[in-house]
This record gives C-alpha cells, sequence and structure tokens, in this order.
C-alpha cells in the first residue's frame, strides 16, 4: 500500500489542479478566514494532498481549505504532495483524505454529519462509514440522523450553539419526557421507555433514543480515554 512517507512535497500550480471534482470534499462549507491570515502571516506549513490520475487530472483528496485560502491570496502556487493513480485506488484515496483531517481534528460534528451522508449516498454501509470516520456504527447513525435536520439546525450545531444532544433530542414532547428515562450512573446507566403505540407518538421515542444515543457514546469515549 502507498504511504504518504514515500512522497515529496513540491510547488504545484493552482491552475493545474481540477477543483471542479469535488468526489474527496467532505465539509458541509468551508470558511478560511482564518487560514488566509494564517497563510499569509506564516506561509504554508503542510502540503495539500493531489491524486495524479491516469488521465492526466490532478484531483484533489485533501487541502480544499488550503487551497482556497491560497486563491484567494492569489498564490500561483501551492505545496502539494502528488499521489499516482496507479499506486493509490479510489479506496485508498478516500482513507488517506480521512486519516489526515482526523488526525489534525479539522472535522466538526457537522462535517462528520455531511461526511457520514455523502459515504451513505455513495453506497457505504454503516460498518464501512464508520471503519472510514473513525466512529463506532451507532454514532454513524446519529450522524446520518444530523444530516437529515435543517440547514438552520446544523449551523447551530456548528457554531457551538446546539448540542447533539439537543438537537436531536429537544423536541421530544413534555407528556413523552414524563414516560422516558434515562439515569446514568458510575457503573453504567439506566434506561426506561414507556410506549403505547395507541396514544403515544413514534417520532419522540425515536428522538429520545438517539439523543441517549450521544449520551452513551460520549459515556464510552470518556471511558476509554481513561484506560
Amino acid at each position: 500500500m502507498f504511504t504518504l512517507d514515500r512522497c515529496q512535497a513540491q510547488w504545484v500550480g493552482l491552475s493545474e489542479i481540477d477543483a471542479s471534482d469535488w468526489h474527496f470534499r467532505f465539509r458541509n462549507t468551508i470558511d478560511v478566514k482564518d487560514l488566509v491570515r494564517s497563510l499569509k502571516a506564516d506561509g504554508q506549513r503542510l502540503p495539500i494532498i493531489l491524486w495524479q490520475r491516469n488521465d492526466g487530472r490532478k484531483q484533489m483528496i485533501c487541502g480544499f481549505r488550503r487551497y482556497e485560502a491560497a486563491k484567494q491570496l492569489g498564490w500561483e502556487k501551492i505545496l502539494a504532495c502528488t499521489v499516482p493513480e496507479s499506486e493509490v485506488s479510489a479506496e485508498e484515496a478516500l482513507k488517506i483524505n480521512f486519516s489526515e483531517n482526523i488526525a489534525r481534528k479539522s472535522l466538526k460534528d457537522t462535517d462528520f454529519a455531511f461526511a457520514a451522508k455523502r459515504l451513505n449516498e455513495q453506497g457505504k454501509s454503516n460498518i464501512e462509514i464508520a471503519a472510514l470516520l473513525g466512529k463506532s456504527e451507532g454514532m454513524i447513525r446519529v450522524y446520518l440522523q444530523v444530516g437529515a435536520l435543517p440547514q438552520e439546525t446544523q449551523e447551530q450545531i456548528k457554531q457551538g450553539k446546539l448540542s447533539l444532544s439537543k438537537a436531536l433530542g429537544g423536541n421530544v414532547s413534555h407528556k413523552a419526557k414524563e414516560r422516558f428515562a434515562f439515569n446514568a450512573t458510575k457503573s453504567g446507566f439506566q434506561l426506561l421507555v414507556k410506549f403505547s403505540a395507541k396514544k403515544d407518538n413514534y417520532d419522540d421515542v425515536l428522538r429520545f433514543l438517539r439523543d441517549k444515543t450521544v449520551e452513551i457514546e460520549n459515556m464510552k469515549t470518556g471511558q476509554q480515554a481513561q484506560t
């Protein structure tokens, strides 16, 4: 398998890069204001990663924000690491994309949600998406639910004004809340759902369970971090 340490970064003209192909862009939006200031002050420290296609195109795998910032600064060239299609398959290129972004911790919950939705639309199973994003299958289900939320709600999550838990569980009715219970303890948690198919709303139950799935995932993550 091709590894990036075999690749030497070189300066590549922005005009040589096929930026029209967004197959590997897994961010809902691209905000580069801070990055523009950083590149202007300190220059480019990390190269973008390009996929040298057999048809001659240089397609971006990673570095869409750096590319956009360089373009706004009027740069003619950008530092890039180019990997050949003859040695890197589409699946490996996809893994490179997520490995780089996850290692740099540059993806937000809304980015993961957008990525999960894109990969789902490409025919990937939840298990495959979980492996690519480095998340549990349960968390992928949560992200797919987030991806289906209104854009305004997703923007609130992105800005930190709304948690995933509240975004997915905030619409549970008062009546339903009285019938559902979740108590976290030092040794685990207790989950109670009293539901009547004739009297209760299925959507309330699903929202509650999605909400608690996020809490359980956070508990699991915290426990793993302590071991």
